[in-house]
């Protein structure tokens, strides 16, 4: 219950208290000793209410509306009349405040209290005069008590169950707001994804087509300054047609990017990239595939890439004039050692080429090492099956 509803209901019960106390005390028209001690209790009465409002523990207001009831009682038992309604009518007034304040377990407690202590005057009046109309009476006042205290149970029902959708409803409004939140973020780091795939696959393929295109060149140019011109044509038509086929893998990787998963996956493939690469650049490539296995495009593809690269650092970076490639298959993994003849170094920096392979082979849960002494070499395995 919102804090200022609570305060309405405690200040409505107050005022109906007091009004029905003093209504009740000039209907009686005490005088003497009786004057005297109803307005001590009426007193004492309005006391106990005003301190449960203002104390907000819940062991005080439970013994102060205990405490309240027996003042009410002996208020009762001071009455002139056999039944002064305007003080029994405090019974239903407290039944509903208890309701509607307390969680049902002091609720319960609270209610079968009042609903006994209300009895009481009537068995009195009943053993005392048991006539038909003093029944009546009884049946009437505790029917009615019965049907406020359904009232109220019921209507804090609604407004606990109202609480509780208007709650689900807010915290439905708030996962919907960060499940779009989410959303964005999610199409965000997949924009980013998208980019980097493009970025990896397109200098994959354009620096290995380059690196076997520049060497095409430099033989062109050393048979044109052989004066061998015939051989040099040859090179450089070979070269321009490295040029074309390039042009036509980038247009490929373009178009066909988002459905790369759908290429099927030969070991064909990696012997013809070697086979290709070695005639580009005129270097000495051994490929050697050991086992075999259908593995699923993405294993297949990152493997290409991996060994693609490999080729074009070897030729670009380390100068290298033999290549050997073994790629082995195995029951749970492919492994694969690319190794070269060419410039090694004790330390060396990741460019652009060795960053996206740890990418590609991290994707797929796989490992990757790099070494550089005599010559250089990568190695590392791919599993079939990427586990979580």
């Amino acid at each position: 219950m919102p804090n200022h509803r609570g305060k309405l209901i405690s200040a409505i019960y107050v005022i109906i208290s007091i009004a029905l106390l003093v209504l009740g005390y000039f209907f009686e028209e005490p005088f003497g000793r009786r004057k005297t001690i109803l307005m001590s209790l009426i007193l004492i009465y309005i006391s106990c209410i005003v301190i449960q409002i203002i104390y907000k523990k819940r062991a005080i207001q439970f013994a102060l509306i205990i405490l309240s009831v027996v003042v009410l009682m002996i208020i009762e038992i001071n009455s002139k009349f056999a039944i002064d309604y305007f003080f029994h009518s405090i019974y239903i007034l407290m039944l509903m405040y208890v309701v509607f304040n307390y969680d049902k377990k002091a609720g319960l407690i609270l209610s079968v209290v009042l609903s006994v202590a209300s009895t009481v005057k009537f068995i009195v009046l009943l053993t005392i005069q048991p006539s038909s109309a003093n029944i009546a009476m009884f049946v009437f006042f505790l029917t009615v008590q019965m049907l406020v205290l359904l009232v109220a149970i019921f209507s804090k029902g609604y407004r606990e169950e109202n609480s509780k959708t208007k709650q689900l409803y807010e915290e439905l409004l708030q996962t919907h707001k960060q499940l779009q939140k989410y959303s964005n973020e999610i199409k965000q780091l997949t924009m980013v994804e998208e980019r980097s795939k493009i970025a990896r696959d397109l200098h994959d393929t354009l620096g290995h087509d380059m690196t076997g295109l520049i060497m095409q060149m430099e033989m062109t140019t050393r048979f044109f300054n052989d004066n061998n011109l015939i051989q040099g044509m040859a090179t450089l038509d070979n070269a321009k047609k490295s040029a074309r086929e390039s042009l036509s893998k980038v247009r490929q990787i373009l178009n066909t990017l988002k459905n790369e998963n759908d290429i099927e996956w030969t070991n064909t493939s990696l012997y013809e990239l070697t086979e290709e690469f070695s005639k580009k650049t005129q270097t000495e490539i051994d490929c050697e595939i050991i086992g075999d296995k259908r593995v699923k495009p993405d294993v297949g593809i990152t493997l290409y890439r991996i060994i693609q690269e490999a080729l074009t650092n070897a030729i670009r970076h380390g100068s290298a004039s033999k290549i050997k490639a073994v790629i082995t298959y195995q029951e749970e993994a492919v492994l694969f050692n690319i190794e070269d003849n060419g410039r090694g170094c004790n330390n060396f920096i990741k460019g652009n080429g060795l960053n996206g392979m740890t990418e590609r082979v991290a994707l797929l849960g796989g490992t990757i090492t790099f070494e550089s002494k005599k010559g250089f070499l990568i190695s590392g395995s791919l599993p079939y099956e990427q586990e979580g």
